[in-house]
């Protein structure tokens, strides 16, 4: 059975059937019919003295941004020592979040935006929020997601929160031009987001800080993990202690998105060179469940002193193999902000150009290896449509396939091992780009 008001269910039932017959969201009118009854309702009132303060945070993207959210939820539970702290993640970082030791409760939901279809998305957020948030009353709630039209707007809505908090909706493009989709009215306080160079680290904790007006104790990340993970990392990793490996190296050549791809034959060269001078290092290769082929080939070329782990380790697992390795090598995806997380050097290669010029939504500035020693190999150059620079996207690559990052060279790499290594020697903990 829900929670909300009868009142509060058919002014919602309305609007849904206005929203199916349009198949159009109007923000700004669907706040006006709602507000009234939301505020009859008692979700606008404030808590009555020694009532427990009860919080909101939904963070519906990917477990690589989850990690880089941790400082958040650390930060929020020393803020708040005695609130109910509910999180809602999307299913892709519900496997790190399962262990969090923020929050009081969790909610695994799919919380998804197709703009051609409005409504669907409306009856799920709605169904969602009847029968798990609005019998909570929440005092606060935050959403960290930083696109466009975000599902977690209309959800902080609907969860009955008093304050919500989340980044404008009003905002300037790579090109200048200042987009407002009319989100905003979704929240109670929408956080600027000035157009400067900002990790998504930093970016998140301005939330609290915008809101809050205290300083920040703690920005380091964690990762959480049971024993249990542990113990069936250490299994994994057995073949290269047998094999005589006494420290390993975390290989990743797997990425999201094709352009993030650098050939895995490349890959094999440059270990080839780095392990004919470490005779005491193996590889553990590790990727999803779609990444077999890919890592099988890496590991392949490496007989007993590579272990191929692609789709036999969950996120949790891979932190805790992650915990025992000596360096992070592969491209830009979550597992280098878990490795990150665990206090590992990276070296990465990225499809982002050295001759564009980078914006502050950049992605080597917003997933720059965070807390640790970081080299990030860069192509020199932008490769065929992407050396225009009409509009110069997050990846600075604007194709659907391995492209930029074909100019990295393997030497490239090589050079940035060597500066790593005397980062290391040197304790220098910072981000160095080489082309």
């Amino acid at each position: 059975m829900g929670s909300a008001s009868e009142a509060l269910s058919r002014t919602f039932a309305a609007y849904l059937e206005k929203v199916k017959k349009d198949n159009k969201l109007i923000p700004q009118d669907f706040v006006n019919m709602m507000e009234p009854q939301m505020r009859a309702a008692g979700y606008r009132a404030p808590k009555q003295m020694g009532e427990r303060p009860e919080i909101y945070v939904t963070r519906d993207d990917a477990a690589g941004d989850f990690v880089l959210f941790s400082p958040f939820l650390r930060e929020l539970r020393r803020i708040y020592p005695a609130a109910y702290i509910m999180l809602s993640v999307s299913g892709r970082s519900a496997d790190l979040a399962r262990c969090c030791p923020y929050v009081d409760a969790l909610e695994v939901h799919p919380m998804q935006f197709n703009p051609e279809k409005p409504a669907e998305m409306l009856e799920a957020q709605w169904a969602y929020a009847d029968e798990r948030l609005l019998s909570h009353h929440f005092d606060m709630a935050f959403g960290g997601r930083l696109g466009l039209r975000s599902p977690s707007l209309p959800q902080m809505y609907l969860s009955g929160a008093k304050r919500r908090v989340g980044f404008t909706q009003n905002r300037q493009g790579p090109g200048g031009r200042v987009v407002n989709v009319g989100w905003d009215c979704f929240l109670t306080k929408p956080v600027p987001l000035p157009n400067i160079a900002v990790h998504d680290v930093d970016r998140d904790l301005w939330l609290l800080e915008t809101l809050l007006q205290l300083p920040i104790a703690n920005r380091s990340l964690e990762v959480w993990y049971l024993q249990q993970d542990r113990e069936v990392a250490l299994r994994l990793l057995h073949p290269l202690q047998e094999a005589g490996m006494k420290r390993f190296y975390a290989v990743v050549p797997t990425a999201s998105l094709p352009r993030k791809l650098w050939p895995v034959e490349r890959y094999i060269e440059l270990l080839k060179q780095i392990l004919e001078e470490k005779e005491d290092i193996g590889l553990a290769v590790l990727g999803g469940p779609n990444d077999k082929k890919l890592c099988s080939q890496l590991a392949g070329a490496f007989g007993q002193r590579a272990v191929m782990l692609a789709g036999k380790a969950n996120f949790r697992v891979t932190a805790a193999i992650l915990e025992n390795a000596s360096l992070y090598i592969g491209n830009d995806t979550g597992a280098l902000h878990i490795a990150a997380a665990q206090r590992k050097p990276i070296l990465s290669v990225s499809c982002f150009p050295s001759s564009l010029k980078m914006q502050p939504m950049s992605v080597p500035i917003r997933f720059a290896p965070y807390g640790v020693p970081g080299v990030i190999c860069c192509p020199a150059e932008a490769r065929g449509e992407c050396a225009k620079g009409k509009e110069i996207t997050g990846y600075g690559c604007q194709e659907k396939k391995p492209h930029c990052i074909l100019g990295v060279k393997t030497e490239t790499v090589l050079r940035g091992y060597r500066v790593l290594q005397k980062m290391l020697q040197e304790h220098r903990i910072q981000n160095v780009f080489i082309k």
